[in-house]
């Protein structure tokens, strides 16, 4: 679009770089994750066609805890996933791409657990795990990395295409 669209259709651009640096442009996107509620109460959730419900159906009781927050309180089970600034991306697939001879399996494994490390923090943005939780996160359900991963991908402008071309390329890649 040209400026004088711009001003056509009402939409203002920052014209400086002092505004430009001003706007926060990194949001995250909550995801629930029941694998890692307590027992007593996972077994209250059951998955129908990726929906999650309570066992006994439509239960109000069990719709009000799945929900996401409740009085600006995050519910419990719930994580934030948050978008990588350019940097923390680019040390994230510097990271997978890392791979010298018999590493390289061990590297295609954490790959899941090192998008989960990067992108699970507080709704305040402190991240909830360290890079040494690689080892142990590792070992935590594909389904449920998988999930995280699949909504940092989208939120982060990554098709599943391309996270999948990028863990075959750290297969491949020699650092």
């Amino acid at each position: 679009r040209t400026h004088n669209d711009q001003r056509q259709y009402g939409v203002t651009m920052p014209q400086t770089r002092e505004q430009i640096q001003q706007i926060n442009d990194i949001e995250y996107e909550e995801v629930f994750i029941p694998e890692w509620l307590p027992k007593d109460k996972r077994s209250r959730i059951r998955e129908i066609d990726g929906e999650l419900t309570g066992m006994n159906g439509d239960d109000p009781t069990i719709r009000e805890a799945l929900s996401t927050e409740r009085n600006g309180i995050q519910a419990e089970g719930t994580y934030c996933v948050w978008m990588l600034s350019a940097v923390e991306w680019g040390r994230l697939t510097s990271k997978t791409q890392k791979t010298l001879g018999p590493n390289q399996d061990e590297n295609k494994q954490n790959h899941f657990a090192r998008i989960a490390i990067a992108s699970l923090r507080t709704q305040e943005g402190a991240p909830i795990f360290q890079d040494s939780d690689v080892s142990w996160l590792s070992k935590k359900s594909f389904k449920t990395l998988n999930r995280i991963a699949t909504v940092a991908s989208r939120i982060n402008g990554v098709t599943e295409n391309e996270r999948d071309e990028a863990l075959k390329n750290s297969a491949t890649t020699k650092g």
